[in-house]
């Protein structure tokens, strides 16, 4: 009878970690964030940067760090996070996750990760930060945030033709984000030769990748491919972009 109020106190510890107990409001927050960028296209100076990190998972020392550095940054127009915000797909984790982010005195867009898509990840991340394919205009740019996980989602090819129409309906030149690299084995041979196909049209200027944990900055067939470090070996970058150039900053904090 002693140990019946703390097994049943200790169930709510248990439902909370439950990988099927979403319990999060919806936010939309990649959307409401991007509506806050939108009194910049208005301006001519089509000069800016924006912080850039990837694969967070359950290091929140490192991201809290992260942020803070980040915050001495003046003049940053946004903050673009490449996946797997997640260890495990948590609604735990993305709470964590959220409140480490909402300490940024800028907006911050967040894709989801093959991490993000365990247990219940997807309604989860749906639920915080909207649809998983996204995009946005900012400057002279046109940014796509794609999501290009297979396995996780139970080898459902990404959607492809949503990419494909994002890029080539563009007026401006491309950023594609996206969790994975190409040349990684979650694709077949046959999607990875039409991923890379849609890619490298010339009116895409970058592809940034997280999900490799180490650094990458690379040309594959006259396209650049950068990768990001993850979070928890205390890297991110400022990416400054202007109409005709892209430079990325390592930035150790």
């Amino acid at each position: 009878m002693l140990l019946f109020p703390l097994f049943f106190l200790s169930c709510n510890e248990i439902i909370e970690y439950s990988p099927y107990d979403v319990g999060l409001e919806s936010r939309n927050q990649n959307s409401n964030f991007i509506e806050h960028l939108s009194d910049f296209n208005s301006q001519t100076n089509d000069t800016f940067s924006f912080a850039l990190l990837s694969d967070p998972h359950f290091y929140y020392d490192e991201l809290a760090s992260a942020i803070k550095n980040i915050n001495t940054h003046k003049n940053l127009a946004f903050v673009f996070v490449c996946g797997d915000v997640t260890d495990s797909g948590l609604a735990r984790e993305y709470l964590f996750y959220h409140n480490h982010i909402k300490k940024l005195k800028i907006p911050c867009l967040t894709l989801i990760g093959n991490h993000d898509y365990l247990s219940n990840g997807k309604i989860a991340y749906q639920r915080m930060f909207g649809a998983t394919n996204f995009s946005f205009q900012y400057g002279a740019y046109h940014f796509i945030a794609f999501n290009n996980i297979v396995w996780e989602k139970g080898n459902v090819c990404p959607d492809f033709d949503w990419l494909n129409s994002q890029i080539k309906t563009s007026d401006k030149k491309c950023v594609v984000f996206s969790h994975i690299p190409t040349w990684t084995d979650q694709f077949t041979e046959k999607s990875r030769s039409l991923y890379s196909s849609i890619v490298n049209n010339p009116a895409v200027a970058i592809n940034i990748h997280g999900h490799q944990h180490h650094y990458m900055d690379t040309i594959i067939n006259d396209k650049r491919y950068f990768v990001t470090e993850a979070v928890f070996e205390r890297e991110y970058y400022i990416v400054k972009m202007s109409e005709e150039t892209i430079e990325i900053e390592t930035i150790k904090f």
